[in-house]
């Protein structure tokens, strides 16, 4: 089996989102306009929130509050996926928008398997 093929681990996951969590920190100062800090702001507190869920979840286990926290990933995906839409007419820092969006892909594609 290849390394493509592993399912990744919770806490790739978990390192993941932490590092969205500061791009999106990093990348709201650097938002040109309110609309562009409200949407990362909104991105970065559903971040936060589901970081939190996942220290606390056994993904062994697909109990309901298992069940609860993959509705909420795919409820955030929606928001990072409107961001990374959006991103060029927020940040026009190049290298900022970059991180955010290879963080928002790490984040998405690392969530598919592991929510699936």
């Amino acid at each position: 089996m290849s390394a493509t093929n592993v399912a990744p681990s919770p806490q790739a996951f978990e390192d993941a989102l932490q590092e969205l969590y500061d791009c999106l920190n990093d990348a709201y100062w650097e938002a040109t306009t309110i609309e562009g800090k409200d949407l990362i702001s909104g991105c970065a507190q559903g971040v936060s929130d589901v970081l939190t869920q996942v220290h606390q979840q056994d993904f062994s286990a697909r109990t309901p509050a298992f069940t609860q926290l993959a509705d909420q990933v795919a409820q955030v995906n929606k928001k990072l996926t409107q961001l990374k839409s959006d991103i060029d007419k927020i940040i026009h820092r190049i290298d900022t928008a970059t991180n955010v969006l290879g963080s928002i892909e790490k984040v998405i594609n690392l969530a598919a398997p592991l929510f699936g």
